[in-house]
């Protein structure tokens, strides 16, 4: 009986763990995105660049999924993200970017959350949309605030 007892116990707990485990990565999944450059229009903002970086299976580090914006300066406005190189089932590791939040000014990093509410994982066709909001802080300092829907 006490084996029957320990036994029950350990697979209660290989369950508990496997269902803990399973909310941790649950994640919402997105066919694409926008980086949107949420500063007033007239302010002079500009997004310079952005950045997307997964985790593949198999690699040794992020992988650049999507980068765009290369010698572009992005106006206040929304703008669609090519996702066409993103593997299918991945996760983001890395968002970030460079914005001057005045004209003339030196381009300030940002960093996007990638994690726990906005994680998310990539399937081609999928309805679903997650949203970077790039806009300028309190004293000088560049935010981002991710959103799906």
């Amino acid at each position: 009986m006490i084996k029957i007892k320990v036994s029950s116990i350990l697979l209660g707990c290989v369950g508990a763990l496997l269902c803990i485990n399973s909310v941790a990565v649950a994640a919402s999944i997105v066919g694409g995105g926008i980086l949107k450059n949420g500063a007033l229009t007239g302010s002079g903002a500009t997004i310079s660049a952005f950045a997307l970086s997964v985790q593949q299976e198999g690699s040794k580090g992020p992988v650049p999924c999507v980068a765009s914006l290369i010698n572009q300066k992005l106006a206040p406005g929304d703008y669609p993200l090519d996702f066409s190189k993103c593997p299918q089932g991945v996760s983001p590791t890395l968002a970030n970017g460079l914005m001057s939040i005045k004209p003339g000014s030196d381009a300030q990093p940002y960093n996007c959350p990638v994690k726990d509410a906005v994680q998310w994982v990539y399937q081609q066709g999928a309805p679903a949309k997650v949203t970077y909001n790039v806009y300028p802080g309190n004293q000088g300092q560049v935010l981002c605030q991710v959103t799906i829907k």
